[in-house]
């Protein structure tokens, strides 16, 4: 059998740090809004072998693998699949590509194959993979806090939006390491704040430069720790302008925010 899935982006509506961890991690708090465009991924059951076909990652460092075999450990899961995902999320970016694949094969096989596992577990197991994870899990755009698997209801506008993706990219250890809460106050009356946008900015002069020319024309804002940066817009027209008289070299793109994520839709009817 071939299952068909979505595996969209997020947007972090502002960013704070809060404090680290006795874990190691960081206590945050932030939005997330999902955008409608991301990966498309394709879970084929009834295989010889486990198989990750992603072309920008190595099969034994993607995500996938690490999500088959915590299911391996902490399950009994003994399936074999093959996994196909087309990536348009570039790694790095702050958009939640690896996050978001983890968490829609991980709903999916468990629609699929029955496993029953409730939400609270789905987004336990999601933590073990990654702080973004359980967000997509949740699917449903919220205020996050804890390491970001803590969830309150917000309601949210759905708006077109502006989302540039620079050459350069962030790397989130990098960005905690390097992450100077004095720093950050610059910004600290900014709509939807970003603890990191000081320091990316300090140090990807690309990443300045695009805020600054977005700033020319509306507000301007980094998801997560970089290095994608997305402007909201009342319509598509005022954004198209932007489009127009952006530098060519500028890798930009229209899409909307969504408020829930399409995947439960997509594996209603889904099993084996």
């Amino acid at each position: 059998m071939i299952y068909k899935i979505s595996s969209p982006a997020k947007i972090n509506l502002g960013l704070k740090v809060l404090n680290k961890r006795a874990d190691g991690f960081h206590n945050i708090e932030t939005t997330f809004q999902f955008l409608n465009w991301g990966d498309d991924i394709t879970i084929e059951t009834k295989v010889n072998k486990n198989q990750i076909v992603c072309p920008s990652v190595e099969e034994k460092e993607n995500i996938i693998s690490k999500l088959i075999n915590l299911l391996k450990n902490t399950h009994g899961f003994k399936e074999n699949l093959k996994v196909t995902i087309n990536k348009r999320i570039p790694a790095k970016s702050g958009l939640g590509g690896g996050s978001s694949n983890a968490a829609s094969v991980l709903v999916a096989i468990n629609k699929i194959f029955n496993l029953d596992l409730s939400k609270k577990k789905l987004i336990d197991l999601a933590l073990v993979l990654g702080s973004d994870v359980p967000i997509f899990v949740h699917g449903r755009s919220s205020i996050a806090t804890g390491r970001g698997e803590i969830f309150k209801k917000v309601s949210l506008v759905e708006n077109p939006v502006l989302v540039i993706i620079p050459n350069s990219k962030v790397s989130t250890k990098l960005a905690f390491e390097n992450f100077n809460n004095i720093e950050s106050i610059k910004y600290s009356n900014k709509k939807n704040f970003n603890s990191f946008e000081n320091w990316i900015r300090k140090n990807f002069s690309e990443i300045d430069k695009i805020f600054n020319y977005i700033e020319n024309y509306n507000d301007a804002h980094l998801s997560g720790t970089g290095s994608a940066i997305y402007s909201m817009f009342n319509n598509f027209e005022e954004a198209q302008k932007i489009i127009d008289n952006a530098p060519s070299n500028m890798n930009c793109f229209l899409t909307t925010t969504l408020n829930n994520s399409p995947i439960e839709d997509e594996i209603k009817n889904y099993g084996v």
